[in-house]
């Protein structure tokens, strides 16, 4: 179990090393902060206002170092004292899931981990697992290794709802391509 304390600190509440604490955020706040876990891929956020500010800022927080990592401003011109992250995995401990419009392809992965599983639909389909690297840069959550490379609009505020991919067999091809135009749609499963 995990809490964001009014210091700025991450703490582990765990059983076996009571009270440890992991690290500073190294943010610092005027003490208006939310902090949630996405279950089951454990990605942490807090939303975090600096001192005389007016609005709160999104992260994703680091659950190893607490480090916090800004995301966006929250889109609204007040501060936030709390957050609630809802469940959205798939049950399959992915909890990205993108969706070709025209072929059905499929490409789920963890944004936590970066544990991917991509689904050729069809005649000759196949199925590619791996582990990528994962960043976020403002709205744009991103998944890269030598087979994959994904991005998707994850902003918490007035997202876009929308995935590119490009997946390869190998690291030479043959390219598949994924274009997901409403990620809210999708089913997760061949079509």
């Amino acid at each position: 179990m995990f809490a964001v304390t009014l210091n700025n600190t991450l703490l582990n509440f765990n059983p076996g090393v009571p009270g440890v604490i992991n690290s500073a955020l190294g943010v610092t706040t005027n003490r208006s902060v939310g902090f949630d876990i996405v279950s089951p891929s454990n990605a942490a956020f807090a939303s975090l206002t600096a001192p005389n500010a007016s609005q709160s800022q999104f992260f994703t927080i680091n659950l190893t170092t607490g480090a916090a990592t800004p995301i966006a401003m929250i889109g609204v011109n007040e501060t936030v004292h709390d957050i609630a992250i809802g469940r959205a995995s798939q049950g399959t401990g992915a909890d990205v899931c993108l969706q070709d419009d025209d072929s059905g392809d499929i490409l789920q992965f963890n944004s936590c981990a970066g544990d991917y599983q991509f689904n050729r639909c069809g005649a000759g389909g196949f199925t590619l697992i791996g582990r990528g690297e994962i960043s976020r840069v403002g709205n744009l959550l991103t998944l890269q290794d030598s087979k994959v490379s994904a991005t998707v609009d994850v902003g918490p505020i007035a997202p876009r709802n929308t995935a590119s991919a490009v997946i390869k067999r190998t690291p030479l091809g043959p390219t598949f391509l994924i274009n997901d135009s409403d990620t809210t749609n999708n089913t997760c499963s061949c079509r």
